[in-house]
C-alpha cells in the first residue's frame, strides 16, 4: 500500500484524520495515512513548505486546511487557493501533490447529520436537529453553511450547545457519522476522497 501524508491544519483535523480516514484507507487495502499538524495559522508560504518536505517522504501528499480561517487570502477562492498550494509546493504533478481547503470549515463535516450531532452532544428533544437541519436546507447542503463570523458552522454549533469543544467532540461526532454519510451529504469532501483514490 502507499504512504500518504496529510498536513493538518490542527489538532481537531489531525483527529479526524486518525479516526475517520485513516481507517477508512487502511482497512479498504488502500494507503496508509500519516497527518502531521501544523499547529494552526495557515498561510500559503508556511503550506508550502511543509508540503514540499513531505513530497520527499510519502507516495502521496494532499492537505485538510478550514477555508474560513486560511491566512491572507484576501479574495481569492478556495480553488484558487488550491492552485496557489500546487505552485507554492512546487509540484507539476496532481497526482503526487493533491491540495484540498474544506469549505467553510470542518464543522460541515460535523453538522453533515444532525441527529449524530445532538445524539452525541447530549440532546433530548427535536429541537435543536430541526433547526440545525433547517438551516442545512435553506442553504442547499453542509458544506454551503455559511454567511459571517457568526453564522459559521462552528458558532452555530455553539449557539445550540455551548460545551461543544471542537478537538473534543468534533473528531468523533464525524467518526459516529462515518464516512459513507460523510461523502454523501458532503460533495466536496467526497470528490477530495476520490481524488486520493485516484492517485493511489
Amino acid at each position: 500500500m502507499k504512504r500518504v501524508g496529510v498536513s493538518a491544519e490542527g489538532a481537531t483535523e489531525l483527529e479526524f484524520i486518525k479516526r475517520v480516514i485513516a481507517p477508512y484507507f487502511y482497512e479498504n487495502n488502500r494507503a496508509y495515512i500519516t497527518p502531521v499538524d501544523m499547529g494552526g495559522n495557515v498561510s500559503i508560504q508556511r503550506a508550502g513548505d511543509e508540503i514540499k518536505k513531505l513530497l520527499r517522504g510519502f507516495d502521496v501528499v494532499t492537505t485538510l486546511y478550514d477555508f474560513y480561517g486560511f491566512k491572507g487570502k484576501g479574495v481569492r477562492t478556495v480553488e484558487m487557493l488550491e492552485e496557489d498550494l500546487m505552485k507554492a509546493a512546487e509540484c507539476t504533478s496532481k497526482g503526487l501533490f493533491i491540495p484540498y481547503i474544506q469549505i467553510y470549515e470542518f464543522e460541515a463535516l460535523v453538522i453533515s447529520d444532525p441527529e449524530s450531532l445532538c445524539n452525541q452532544m447530549g440532546s433530548i428533544s427535536k429541537t435543536e436537529e430541526n433547526e440545525i437541519q433547517a438551516f442545512i436546507d435553506q442553504k442547499g447542503g453542509a458544506e454551503k453553511v455559511n454567511d459571517s463570523k457568526e453564522t459559521t458552522p462552528s458558532n452555530r454549533i455553539l449557539k445550540l450547545f455551548p460545551q461543544y469543544e471542537k478537538k473534543l467532540h468534533g473528531p468523533p461526532i464525524c467518526q459516529k457519522i462515518g464516512m459513507k454519510v460523510l461523502r454523501e451529504r458532503c460533495p466536496r469532501f467526497n470528490q477530495w476522497i476520490e481524488k486520493i483514490n485516484r492517485g493511489l
